[in-house]
């Protein structure tokens, strides 16, 4: 039927629309936060760009739902604002139109979710911890950051007072290095400048100081051996990958199949919620989205808003009390039918009204 594609073009486009600008924020969110890291030198910039591709995925389930009632709430708006849902209605088409169109569109989405929530974000969250563990496990001076202090090992630290430019090469100057020997004395190297450098042989990684004194000595004795030298090599020891500790969103969901305590039952019910609460969603909008065409596109905007945090809010409470309380999972699921129970309210009192203003 030609009016039905036109309604599920409009809330298409609207939705996609909608999607791009919350993506857009979601976007400048996250390059924030991911550049934030690599200046504090939580990792080196080479792992920028994954990291940034990796974290994006999993706020994209959270958004989408968002958008999705958004998107119908500004269609429904402007249709009715525009007398066009009106003028459908006197041609014969009902709200049975509009809801096979919105719940089309939000089988869609829902299905999009369900394979974000069960598959793409806990492989991203657990490809983003390996990079992370890895960048860890490298020693060296990629993530070193001028005024801090920077554990090359268990017995070495490194100070660094300024970083050189691009254009002076990948190196750092005025550096300051403290090594604790295995016989109990210490070694403190000072130099004018150090690089990196990676051997191809073994992959190992080694610094070379330029124009630099080294102290040995002991903490009890006074006297030090002074050594000066215009380049020295020090290679570093090579550590192992040790596995951070994983949050719940990184399990596999064929893993958490096979897991019976709350915490991983309940993180296996959030990520079914997502397609759940979006079919519920456009089961809330197209009642609330009506509007009479004097109140204008977005009557009743604030009350969509209003209506989702307060059902979002509720899952994330009855969540976090099931987990506190350690049963009832299944409780999870009333939030979800007392919200579809007060679309299906609002559905039915919507067939009462007059499809057409006089």
């Amino acid at each position: 039927m030609i009016a039905g594609r036109y309604l599920f073009k409009e809330l298409l486009l609207t939705t996609v629309a909608v999607t791009a600008v919350m993506l857009l924020i979601l976007l400048s969110a996250t390059l924030v936060k991911v550049l934030t890291g690599a200046a504090g030198g939580e990792y080196p910039a080479e792992l920028l760009l994954a990291l940034f591709a990796l974290k994006l995925i999993g706020p994209l389930a959270v958004i989408l739902p968002l958008a999705l009632f958004l998107a119908v709430l500004l269609a429904l708006g402007r249709l009715s604002a525009d007398y066009e849902l009106y003028a459908l209605f006197a041609c014969g088409g009902g709200y049975g139109l509009l809801l096979r169109s919105g719940m089309g569109l939000a089988l869609l989405v829902a299905l999009l979710l369900w394979l974000i929530e069960l598959w793409f974000a806990p492989w991203a969250d657990e490809q983003r911890f390996q990079l992370l563990d890895q960048a860890r496990a490298e020693t060296g001076v990629d993530g070193v950051v001028a005024g801090r202090f920077q554990s090359l090992g268990s017995e070495q630290t490194l100070y660094v007072t300024e970083a050189l430019e691009p254009a002076q090469g990948e190196a750092l100057a005025k550096v300051m290095l403290f090594s604790r020997q295995p016989e109990g004395g210490v070694e403190i190297l000072t130099a004018e400048r150090v690089e990196q450098q990676r051997d191809r042989v073994d992959n190992s990684m080694a610094l070379n100081f330029s124009q630099g004194e080294i102290y040995r000595g002991s903490e009890a004795s006074l006297a030090w051996q002074r050594v000066t030298f215009s380049e020295y090599w020090l290679r570093l020891p090579h550590r192992p990958v040790v596995s951070s500790t994983r949050r719940d969103n990184a399990i596999p969901t064929l893993q958490l199949l096979q897991q019976a305590d709350i915490v991983s039952v309940m993180e296996l019910y959030w990520r079914l919620s997502g397609g759940v609460m979006a079919l519920v969603l456009v089961l809330l909008a197209i009642p609330l989205g009506r509007s009479e065409p004097r109140q204008g596109r977005f009557g009743r905007f604030f009350y969509g808003l209003l209506l989702y945090f307060v059902y979002y809010n509720a899952l994330l409470t009855a969540r976090s009390l099931i987990e506190k309380e350690g049963g009832g999972a299944e409780l999870f699921w009333l939030i979800h039918l007392l919200f579809a129970a007060l679309a299906l309210i609002g559905l039915w009192q919507l067939q009462r009204l007059p499809r057409v203003v006089e």
